[in-house]
Order: structure tokens, then sequence, then C-alpha cells
């Protein structure tokens, strides 16, 4: 390995053992969407984007995960215009909702 291979390696080992960095969490099982939502409700988020689509959310498959978020006083704006494969354009369409809502999480 070249010199400043070697000591880019270096700095970033020592750079790692100082600074802090977030460790993953992971929802698994039953009910570990409800779990994720209280995690982000617990981070001090206060407007959360739920992004889906029409048939979940006709379907009702996100609604306790609406009301979870509503119950720990977490606003929610709701995005559930995804189609298979959008485009350029849809993906726009989301990230401007995205910032007009002003969320805090997605």
């Amino acid at each position: 390995m070249p010199l400043f291979g070697r000591v880019r390696v270096g700095v970033m080992g020592q750079a790692m053992k100082v600074l802090s960095f977030p460790k993953p969490i992971s929802f698994i099982g039953a009910d570990s969407a409800l779990s994720l939502c209280r995690e982000i409700a617990a981070t001090g988020a206060e407007r959360v984007l739920v992004i889906t689509d029409s048939a979940l959310f006709k379907l009702g498959v996100v609604n306790p995960l609406i009301e979870t978020l509503k119950e720990a006083g977490v606003e929610v704006e709701l995005f559930s215009d995804i189609e298979p494969d959008p485009d350029y354009e849809f993906i726009l369409k989301g990230v401007a909702q995205l910032k007009a809502c002003k969320a805090d999480a997605v």
C-alpha cells in the first residue's frame, strides 16, 4: 500500500477512537413498525412524512403507525401517491412535499 494510503488508514483509525458515531438500531418481528414509530417520537421529531402507496393507505395498513406517532405528539404528513418505478418528476413531487411540510423524519 502506498505511503499516503497507510497514513490515511492510520488517521481514520485514530479518528474512530475519538469521534462518536450513532449505532444503527434494528427493528425485527411483530409490531416492529410500531416500535420504530415510538423510537422516532423519542428522538424529539415533531413532524414526520409517512411515505406509502395508495393501496396500503386505503387498506388501513399504515393507520396504526400514524396513530402511534400522533399519540406521541408527532404531526404526521402523508405522501401516499407512490407508484411503481417513479420517474424523476414524480420524485421531485415527493421532495417538494417533504420541503413544504418541513419534516424532521421520513
